[in-house]
């Protein structure tokens, strides 16, 4: 039970790390918002833009993004085997934090609520994955240097031999890379095709939502048959969800309305 309270207390120690380090990004991004939106151009239209119908090789996309998330991975792993392992973790936290912090105010300020969902489409499916393994990798990063360097707070170094110990840390840590693979395996062949679909999509939501908000409270409980600016804002709305363009005069003379 001691055991479990004190996992449960690292965990939530992470995670205020986390939180401080998204503040600290949102007010890095406030502070050097000329730095972050114009002379990096992160997130902008253009770039946006060329990931809409960009054709991605999905075998050497998965070789890249194993090789950043296992590099990362295994730096993580060589620090822990160092005095500094245990505040490199806390860090790896805090610095994820502010990642967070920075890309999603660099999308909230360019786009809005939109930019939110696109962040969304951007991490999804692979972070349900690789969130977990993440956590799983600094728990274990930090259990191996509380063994070698604080005992004290090593309770799991406690049971069974050396040997047994290491030969359960290895294991362990195949699990990770293993999650870890199959999160970069998901992030090169289905997130390209669920971000490129949201790119090209999105347009036309933002359109159906701006017609959705223009016949707000006048259709249909307050439209009339010869209300000309009603029948216009219903007709946009069809277009917009057929993704087709309608003349309103036309469409007068289909519906047989009054005008």
């Amino acid at each position: 039970m001691h055991y479990i309270y004190r996992t449960d207390s690292r965990h939530i120690s992470w995670l205020y790390l986390f939180l401080g380090g998204f503040l600290i990004g949102v007010f890095a991004m406030n502070i050097w918002r000329n730095l972050f939106l114009q002379d990096m151009e992160l997130l902008n239209a253009a770039s946006l833009s060329r990931l809409r119908y960009l054709e991605v090789d999905g075998g050497s996309f998965f070789l890249y993004v194993l090789k950043e998330r296992i590099g990362t991975a295994f730096l993580l792993c060589v620090l822990a085997t160092t005095y500094i392992g245990i505040y490199a973790v806390s860090f790896f936290a805090f610095w994820m934090g502010t990642m967070a912090g920075v890309f999603l105010s660099v999308a909230s300020i360019r786009y809005g609520l939109k930019g939110i969902a696109l962040i969304a489409a951007g991490i999804l499916p692979q972070y349900l994955l690789l969130v977990p393994a993440c956590i799983m990798l600094m728990s274990w990063c930090y259990q191996l240097s509380a063994a070698l360097y604080h005992p004290e707070k090593a309770a799991d170094f406690r049971y069974g031999t050396k040997k047994q110990y290491l030969m359960r840390k290895a294991a362990q840590f195949l699990v990770i890379l293993g999650i870890i693979i199959i999160g970069s395996a998901m992030e090169s062949y289905i997130n390209p095709m669920l971000l490129s679909a949201f790119l090209i999509t999105a347009p036309a939501l933002y359109t159906f939502g701006k017609v959705v908000n223009k016949t707000a409270g006048i259709f249909p409980a307050k439209a009339r048959i010869g209300d000309r600016p009603a029948i216009n804002a219903f007709a946009d709305f069809l277009a917009a969800f057929l993704n087709i363009t309608f003349y309103h005069n036309s469409f007068y003379q289909v519906m047989d309305v009054r005008v």
